[in-house]
């Protein structure tokens, strides 16, 4: 491995690849989708990159853009979920004066302010319906025609989108478009949860602690091995984003302190690894029952490659109950 740092940027990586700024890993998995993001970054391939809340999609993304011919060019982000259905068409494609209450001017869209550059869709699971077919009509032509407008140009963009959501699950319950769901799959990459590269937060937690402290009177802090342990075995729900809360949140308690101590993390953090050290042999019959389920789930939804209907269909529930289950036991969409 090396290691290379720009400016505040820092990429630990087993081969050379430039631009993957802020992104911190050895694992092997992780490297693996760095390798993906290598090879698919030259093309112009609409990606689609899936994984958890807080994994760092858009980091990916990013690097995506910096890594092709249109490094020079915009890259331009926009959430889908953030913005109201009714001004959403007008961000992505622009509008004419006078088209709506409120256009005053005429607005170019966020496609034609990137042109050449790329345009990353956030949270395209999210995308309303009334969207979708918009959004498949230029992806296809790549033409543009802003509200209010009998114009139409076209726009040399590309599109990289991420989400959370199981697309081919919202396409069988008829709230995505399936054309739209498999033109935007051309090249899919899967980010893993940080709970699968747990030999990561070693370099992770340093990382972020300098960064914290970097721009404040602060004296770095050390950690104790038992603030490590704890942070390396909790299973991070929230991922790459929580830890560094964590983390922040331990150094503004430890006021002072030369070392980050299990008391300075938060309660069911530190909780879980006294928990874990207790050497209690004896699980209630409740957590038990859950966590051959959670088992089960999770190695059907692997044999059926992450298709919930043929996976409730195999272990013989309900589509409703399987869904269920996997948001009650936190079970990865990735699974």
């Amino acid at each position: 491995a090396f290691e290379e740092r720009r400016g505040r940027a820092m990429v630990m990586v087993q081969e050379r690849v430039d631009c993957f700024d802020n992104i911190i890993t050895g694992n092997s998995k992780m490297l693996e989708v760095l390798g993906l993001v290598t090879r698919v970054a030259p093309s112009e391939l609409t990606v689609l990159v899936h994984g958890a809340t807080g994994t760092g999609k858009g980091l990916l993304a990013y690097s995506i853009h910096a890594l092709s011919r249109r490094a020079k060019k915009r890259f331009l982000a926009i959430n889908c979920s953030a913005i109201p259905e009714a001004l959403l068409e007008s961000e992505l494609f622009g509008h004419v004066k006078g088209s709506f209450t409120g256009a005053y001017t005429d607005k170019k869209g966020l496609l034609a302010e990137a042109e050449g550059g790329t345009v990353f869709l956030d949270e395209i699971g999210k995308l309303p319906l009334s969207m979708q077919g918009k959004l498949l009509h230029f992806l296809d032509t790549k033409i543009v025609r802003p509200v209010g407008s009998n114009e139409e140009h076209r726009v040399d963009v590309r599109i990289v989108c991420a989400t959370k959501r199981d697309l081919r699950d919202r396409v069988d319950a008829s709230e995505f478009l399936e054309d739209l769901y498999y033109r935007l799959a051309d090249f899919p990459i899967q980010v893993p949860p940080l709970k699968d590269r747990a030999d990561d937060i070693p370099m992770l937690a340093p990382y972020f602690i300098e960064r914290y402290v970097k721009d404040s009177d602060m004296a770095l802090p050390g950690m104790t091995a038992a603030f490590l342990d704890a942070l390396v075995r909790y299973d991070w729900p929230g991922n790459v984003r929580e830890l560094e809360k964590a983390l922040n949140r331990a150094i503004v308690l430890a006021n002072g302190d030369n070392m980050l101590r299990l008391e300075y993390l938060p309660p069911i953090i530190a909780g879980q690894a006294l928990d874990r050290d207790s050497g209690q042999p004896v699980q209630p019959l409740r957590e038990t029952i859950q966590a051959v389920e959670a088992r089960e789930i999770t190695q059907a939804l692997k044999v059926t490659g992450g298709n919930k209907s043929h996976t409730a269909r195999l272990l013989g529930i309900s589509y409703p109950s399987l869904l269920k289950k996997v948001r009650l036991y936190g079970i990865s969409q990735s699974s």
